[in-house]
C-alpha cells in the first residue's frame, strides 16, 4: 500500500475522478471541491492537500484538505488506507482542525489519529447523504404561468409577511 501525494490538481483529478464518481453521492462534496480547485483556484489560496492510497494501482481512498477547513475523507476499501493519511498528515505540519467523511471512516480515522498524536476528539455532527434514484411524475395541474401585475401587489405583499412571521 503506498500513499501518493499531488500538487497539480489536474494530475489529481485524472487520477481519483473516476473512483470517486463509482459512490458519487458519498463523494459529491470531494468532487466539489476538486472542481472548484481545478476551475477557480483563486478560491483558495493556500496549497491544499491531496492525497490518494493506493494498492497495486487500485485506489483505496482519497483525502483533501483546503486549509483552514477540516480534511474530508473519501469512502475507503482498507481501512488501512487511512493511517497512511494520517501518518502523512503528520509529516505535513499543519494543525488538523477536523475530519469529514462517512461515519465509518470518520470513527476509523479519529482511532489511529488519536493514537498517533495523543490528541483527544470528539464528534461534533452526523450528517445523511440523499440519493435521487427515481423520478415520479406529476398530475398535470389547471393554470399557467403569468408575470405579477400591479393588481397582484396586496396578495404577494401578504405571501412575503406572512413568510417572515
Amino acid at each position: 500500500m503506498e500513499l501518493c501525494r499531488f500538487e497539480d490538481i489536474g494530475k489529481f483529478c485524472q487520477e481519483a475522478q473516476g473512483y470517486l464518481l463509482e459512490d458519487e453521492a458519498e463523494h459529491n462534496l470531494l468532487l466539489g471541491i476538486s472542481h472548484a480547485l481545478l476551475h477557480y483556484p483563486e478560491r483558495y489560496p493556500d496549497p491544499a492537500y491531496l492525497a490518494i492510497a493506493k494498492s497495486h494501482h487500485h485506489i483505496l481512498g482519497v483525502a483533501i484538505r483546503t486549509a483552514p477547513y477540516k480534511l474530508v475523507l473519501s469512502k475507503v476499501r482498507d481501512l488501512e488506507a487511512l493511517r497512511l493519511i494520517a501518518e502523512d498528515l503528520l509529516r505535513y505540519q499543519e494543525p488538523l482542525p477536523g475530519v469529514g467523511g462517512l461515519i465509518t471512516e470518520v470513527e476509523a480515522f479519529r482511532e489511529v489519529w488519536q493514537t498517533l498524536t495523543q490528541q483527544t476528539s470528539r464528534r461534533v455532527m452526523d450528517l445523511r447523504i440523499h440519493q435521487l434514484t427515481q423520478v415520479e411524475p406529476v398530475a398535470m395541474v389547471g393554470g399557467y404561468l403569468r408575470l405579477a401585475t400591479q393588481s397582484d401587489r396586496p396578495l404577494l405583499l401578504d405571501w412575503f409577511t406572512t413568510r417572515d412571521a
